[in-house]
Parts: structure tokens; sequence; C-alpha cells
């Protein structure tokens, strides 16, 4: 149940998403739309961190200082 999964412990619902950052890093930071939404949400979230596998979406992100625990 999709109440159950936002009731849990650390889990926060982000209802703004600053897509104006987002598109102000495509395509050059970041050429992905949705990498850039992902990093812009990442930004503007105090203590965000960005889990990922995407060794190139580390890559291409790491002048815009974000907080990754890559894999």
């Amino acid at each position: 149940m999709a109440s159950n999964l936002i009731a849990m412990p650390g889990i926060e619902v982000i209802s703004h998403i600053a897509y104006s950052l987002a598109l102000s890093w495509r395509p050059e930071s970041v050429p992905d739309f949705g990498d850039a939404v992902a990093a812009a949400l990442c930004k503007n979230i105090k203590r965000g961190v960005i889990v990922t596998f995407d060794r190139k979406f580390i890559e291409c992100t790491k002048a815009l200082t974000l907080n990754f625990q890559g894999f």
C-alpha cells in the first residue's frame, strides 16, 4: 500500500522540484533530463544523497558538488 511506504521512517515526500535548476544543468553538465531532476532534488534537500550504480551520472555531475553513494 502506498500510504505504508510514505509513512516509513526516513521517507520524505517532495512536492516541489526545482525544474529551473535542473534545466540550467542541461545538456552541458547533465545530459539526461531525469538525471538532472534527481540532481536538482539532491541539491535542494538538506543532507540529500543520490545512491546509484550509474558511473556516467556520477562523473557528469562531480562539478555540481552533490553527495553520492556509488556502487
